[in-house]
């Protein structure tokens, strides 16, 4: 009946994707659904191929599914309530920025302590991939929808928001401190450098480190920090150019697979690298204090075949977190020239549906719907 279930709802929602931001569970990250849709990843051709060779060649990429992303990079409080609820430890130590501007792994730093002041709402860093994905897993658990690290061209499409300009607030070099956090001149006071425009932006967001979420403006999908405060984490293996990379947008598992692919530059790498192409790869087991992430959740999507609109009546449907156990009811009404489907679930925000369905229609309906049941 799973299947039934899924596959009629999606008949009367043929486009069911979220209207809206939406939260799985309190605890869990704010997430933003976007559309199905082909993009062209990787840097022009006549961009500098020392800052952005491994982003070439250009590939277009079609993702085929809708999918959502967080709206935001994960925070320290929404990380914190996953080990608390389970108990994970990262491992200690953390790749961070000394004194005197050289980096190194520093025993006594930890995405709690990363050696420089964060807010609950600053991103969560000296976190490794294996930390993301297992913070992953826990949403996973306790939502029961497939949450998950994006893939690198999931990564871009998104950050992209629709532009094929290497930054999503266009080329103007003043507004990158309304939309970013970077390299910028209140980071080279305070590192006491000379402001050199070829590595700093040359305007002031007013952060050194990372900075809370949320306080820069977005992009054209909602989405904000998609370029600069953290480097984030992708699932893909980390490969030295785009030759070979699926056209679909799958994740890549071939190239060094002891790495990672890293996305969106940060507050602690010069402003190049805060571009929509730019990547980098890491080692799976590094943390640093200029890395964070942030997740993804497929839409869960069922093809249900061609089956006419005119062939029901939906009367009330609500959109859904998961498909958990469910009661379903049949009653006969209208002399029998109809049934009602009423579905019952035992968790509040999960599926609802209730449809009217013509008799006669009911065993084309059934036969399409649950053809290996």
């Amino acid at each position: 009946m799973r299947s039934t279930i899924a596959a009629l709802l999606l008949v009367l929602l043929p486009t069911a994707v979220d209207a809206q931001d939406t939260r799985d569970c309190t605890q869990c990250p704010e997430m933003v659904p976007l559309p199905a849709g082909s993009f062209v990843m990787g840097a022009t051709p006549d961009e500098n191929a020392d800052d952005y060779g491994s982003s070439k060649p250009q590939v277009r990429v079609t993702l085929s599914s809708a999918f959502a992303i967080g709206k935001y990079e994960v925070t320290r409080q929404e990380f914190a309530a996953f080990v608390a609820a389970t108990g994970h430890r990262p491992l200690p130590g953390c790749f961070a920025r000394r004194s005197d501007g050289e980096w190194e792994r520093q025993p006594s730093l930890s995405w709690r302590n990363p050696g420089f002041a964060q807010t609950d709402r600053d991103p969560v860093v000296c976190v490794s991939s294996a930390d993301a994905r297992a913070y992953a897993e826990w949403l996973r658990r306790i939502t029961g929808r497939n949450y998950r690290l994006p893939t690198e061209a999931e990564w871009e499409y998104a950050a992209r928001g629709g532009s094929p300009a290497a930054r999503y607030w266009g080329a103007d070099p003043s507004a990158a401190c309304r939309h970013a956090n970077g390299p910028d001149l209140t980071q080279a006071d305070a590192f006491n450098h000379k402001s050199d425009p070829d590595y700093f932006f040359q305007c002031a967001d007013g952060h050194v480190y990372t900075a809370p979420v949320g306080l820069f403006a977005p992009n054209a999908f909602g989405l904000h920090d998609m370029l600069g405060n953290v480097w984030e984490w992708t699932d893909d293996c980390w490969t030295t150019s785009h030759a070979g990379a699926p056209a679909t947008g799958d994740r890549r598992r071939d190239g060094d697979c002891h790495m990672r692919v890293v996305r969106g530059g940060g507050w602690n790498y010069g402003h190049v690298a805060v571009h929509a192409a730019f990547r980098e790869g890491e080692d799976l087991q590094q943390r640093g204090g200029h890395l964070g992430f942030r997740v993804v959740r497929d839409q869960r999507v069922v093809s249900s075949g061609p089956l006419p609109m005119a062939e029901f009546l939906p009367l009330l449907i609500f959109h859904v977190l998961a498909i958990p156990p469910f009661w379903m009811l049949f009653r006969r009404v209208g002399l029998g020239r109809w049934w009602v489907l009423i579905v019952l679930v035992p968790v509040v925000g999960f599926w609802l549906g209730l449809v009217v369905l013509a008799w006669r229609r009911w065993p084309t309906f059934d036969r399409k719907m649950t053809p290996h049941e």
